[in-house]
């Protein structure tokens, strides 16, 4: 069976699960009790679950107001309240809206390292591993989370330093494509194509239907699974 043949639709129900776990979006997305949101009678904000820190808490707050309202209302009075903690306690974890925007782009990280993390585990150790889990993942993004994108690019258009951690991660994520004989080239082919596809959904310049986007995923997999064919075929030609 190809890595492109099992069905979008679910795989996206892992997504799900991942975004209920990291963001908290919906008691529905998340696969166990553990992670229940009620918390009657503790004093503690109702944005808080066992497994979940204030700090991410007051994330989880800053993400539903830019999702709910736009980023123009994410002022920290906002996100304290609606967090229902201290102006104390948010400026302890966040100093600043640009701490905080900060904060918002490093659970952004984890969340879509989680996701390629998930596919790689789930694929046989080729040279275009790593690429794959990356074309599978982009694919797997809830939309949830892809609403607070256009406000975190807005954000880093006018302060740039927000964004040195995801040039960072796209950085080694390059090294992990190319580490196994897949050219910087085709590897940047790739994945600005499947990464394209989703800013382009996010901002709503270009709309797929579940099949479509697909379509287009298999297509750069097969392209992935043609280089590495290449690749086998020119070492063997070099062993004789």
């Amino acid at each position: 069976m190809s890595e492109g043949s099992e069905t979008l639709l679910t795989r996206r129900n892992l997504g799900c699960a991942l975004t209920g776990i990291f963001w908290n979006l919906g008691v529905d997305t998340i696969p166990s009790r553990r992670y229940s949101t009620s918390r009657q009678g503790t004093g503690r904000s109702p944005y808080m679950h066992q497994k979940m820190s204030l700090r991410d808490a007051i994330l989880v707050a800053a993400g539903g107001i830019v999702r709910e309202q736009g980023a123009a209302h994410m002022t920290l009075d906002a996100v304290s309240a609606k967090a229902q903690v201290s102006k104390g306690g948010l400026l302890y974890h966040f100093p600043s809206k640009e701490a905080l925007l900060l904060g918002m782009i490093d659970r952004l990280i984890e969340y879509l390292e989680s996701l390629r993390k998930a596919e790689e585990d789930k694929l046989p150790d080729t040279p275009g591993k790593g690429l794959k889990a990356h074309i599978r993942a982009m694919a797997l993004i809830d939309t949830r989370v892809s609403s607070v994108l256009p406000a975190l690019l807005a954000a880093g258009a006018q302060d740039p330093k927000l964004l040195e951690p995801v040039k960072a991660v796209r950085a080694k994520a390059a090294e992990v494509f190319c580490s196994r004989g897949i050219s910087k080239e085709f590897a940047a082919v790739v994945s600005l194509a499947v990464e394209g596809m989703w800013i382009a959904e996010v901002l709503g310049t270009d709309r797929r239907s579940l099949k479509e986007q697909q379509s287009v995923a298999n297509e750069l997999l097969r392209l992935v699974e043609e280089e590495e064919l290449r690749l086998s075929e020119q070492g063997a030609r070099h062993k004789t």
